[in-house]
């Protein structure tokens, strides 16, 4: 039970709340709240990756056909295991991504599927690229994973 003065505060306070909003607002806050925030029955989410992936000693192999490949099979590979990707920039010797994903699913899992199946892919698509290794390894000095908001992110990548 809360003293008199303080009960006094809070019931100013909700009268004020309900005297200033109106439906259109909460609807609002409602619909933005759904664009960022992913929903399962049991939780709410928005859990989001940046995730860098180097070649092997940072060899230029992300070039030309094998940039435009990377490309459309890491969005594949996103689709097909509803990952949302935000962003992704190829250079040629790494790549990052901005992945919007479940709680279900851990950083290096999301990062050890596109890589393995990315290398399977380019491998079948451009056998010479075989006689190295494609990926540098999951968490070598090369990778990294962090979770960041989607306007630092924009902001990083403006810079570059």
């Amino acid at each position: 039970i809360l003293p008199p003065r303080l009960h006094y505060r809070r019931d100013l306070l909700v009268s004020e709340l309900r005297e200033n909003s109106d439906r259109s607002s909460h609807v609002c806050n409602i619909a933005r709240f759904k664009k960022f925030f992913s929903k399962k029955h049991n939780s709410v989410s928005a859990l989001q990756y940046h995730i860098v992936c180097g070649t092997k000693y940072r060899h230029p192999m992300l070039t030309e056909a094998v940039d435009v490949e990377t490309k459309t099979i890491l969005a594949q590979t996103c689709t097909k295991y509803g990952w949302t990707l935000k962003a992704m920039e190829v250079m040629p010797e790494h790549v990052q991504l901005f992945i919007e994903a479940s709680p279900d699913n851990t950083p290096s899992s999301i990062a050890s599927t596109l890589k393995s199946i990315s290398a399977v892919h380019i491998f079948t698509s451009f056998p010479k690229l075989k006689e190295r290794k494609f990926w540098d390894q999951a968490y070598g000095p090369g990778d990294a994973i962090t979770g960041v908001s989607v306007q630092s992110q924009r902001k990083a990548w403006k810079s570059t």
